[in-house]
């Protein structure tokens, strides 16, 4: 039987639900644009349900994400995956490691644990120690833009060169 999806105020409409979790749309600036433009204006706080993924909330308002931040204790990074993938991919990594996550990194740590390897990296990422990088990171980019203009448009997915 398929998933009965239920719309109520707090979910998004399946259309733009649709639209939120294929990649093609990301390719279109001004259609993304427009989507995120109405969820702000009438839900920015609000469920995406769609049949091939579990639901999230997609918050799109900045002060609204700053909000959720601040409350670790009532909005944990640890038990979802932080990656978008269809539920069988989740399902088949959740059943080979016990843990949504093929990675740990920050994006999945809460409290202390995330305040202590936040700690370890932090200095690094501070705006002289990547400006020192710039160089690098520009020849490693122009690099990378490079080898996607060698395969072909289906292998690139939505992007574009």
């Amino acid at each position: 039987m398929a998933d009965v999806i239920e719309q109520d105020r707090d979910t998004i409409p399946a259309d733009v639900a649709a639209a939120l979790v294929d990649p093609r749309t990301f390719a279109d600036p001004a259609k993304i644009d427009a989507i995120f433009t109405t969820l702000r204006a009438t839900q920015p706080v609000a469920r995406v349900v769609t049949p091939d993924f579990s639901p999230f909330w997609l918050i799109s308002k900045h002060d609204d994400v700053l909000e959720i931040e601040r409350q670790p204790e009532l909005f944990n990074n640890g038990e979802l995956s932080t990656i978008l993938a269809p539920k069988p991919m989740l399902d088949a990594v959740q059943g080979l490691i016990g843990s949504p996550h093929l990675i740990r990194t920050l994006i999945n740590m809460d409290g202390r644990e995330h305040r202590v390897f936040r700690g370890l990296t932090q200095s690094w990422f501070m705006p002289g120690n990547v400006r020192k990088l710039e160089d690098r990171i520009r020849v490693i980019a122009k690099a990378s833009v490079a080898a996607c203009r060698c395969i072909t448009p289906r292998e690139r997915g939505f992007l574009s060169v």
